[in-house]
């Protein structure tokens, strides 16, 4: 008699919700986190250029 367990989660749901996340702190360490945990995924790339331009904007 196998348990009944609940199916993990979609990854790819969870990194994106992590990419909000990031977005949502607008912050330039919230983003370098995101691209320290997933460097090669390719929301990666996206979270790189949002985190360029963030940064852009907060330079005096």
């Amino acid at each position: 008699m196998a348990e009944d367990l609940p199916r993990a989660r979609d990854g790819n749901v969870a990194i994106r919700q992590e990419l909000e996340a990031a977005r949502d702190s607008g912050t330039v360490a919230a983003y370098d986190l995101f691209i320290a945990r997933h460097p090669d995924h390719p929301l990666a790339e996206i979270a790189r250029r949002e985190r360029q331009s963030l940064a852009r904007r907060r330079q005096p």
